[in-house]
């Protein structure tokens, strides 16, 4: 965030912004490392196998990856939900599994917390979200301005 920031003010660099597009700039740079035309630019012999190929493969994991940023979303929502308060015997194990049981794909592995091991969902507030919806926004980006020429210094 703050290597490719250029401002004036340091109270609006890096990732001090609107919490829903802290992680655009991350994301969009996903795009770049993975476009042929950026890539050749390390394989400055030409002995890499990308120069002898026309396409990257799709990403064979990403649907799987954006199941897992759907359900850790839904569990940073419901952890920050007045259910908390409103319930003495909420754990955040069973509200884990829950989801895992009923709109996940993969069922959840008793005697696991993996939830008490991943900071991200309690040091952003509920707003786990916006990894998917800056997912969203850096794809039309990278579509609409980048994909062409990503390297063109153009707009």
């Amino acid at each position: 965030h703050s290597m490719i920031g250029r401002t004036e003010y340091q109270n609006v660099s890096g990732t001090r912004c609107a919490t829903d597009f802290v992680e655009l700039p991350s994301i969009l740079m996903e795009h770049f490392l993975n476009s042929r035309t950026v890539l050749s630019l390390f394989d400055l012999e030409g002995t890499h196998a990308l120069s002898q190929i026309n396409h990257i493969p799709e990403d064979p994991c990403n649907s799987i990856d954006t199941y897992s940023q759907i359900l850790l979303a839904l569990l940073d929502q419901v952890y920050h939900s007045p259910s908390v308060l409103d319930n003495s015997s909420f754990s955040t194990t069973h509200e884990l599994a829950d989801l895992h049981n009923t709109k996940g794909l993969i069922p959840h592995v008793a005697g696991t917390s993996f939830q008490t091991q991943f900071g991200h969902l309690f040091g952003y507030g509920a707003t786990y979200y916006s990894y998917l919806f800056d997912r969203a926004i850096a794809s039309r980006v990278w579509k609409e301005v980048f994909k062409k020429n990503p390297l063109s210094r153009e707009l």
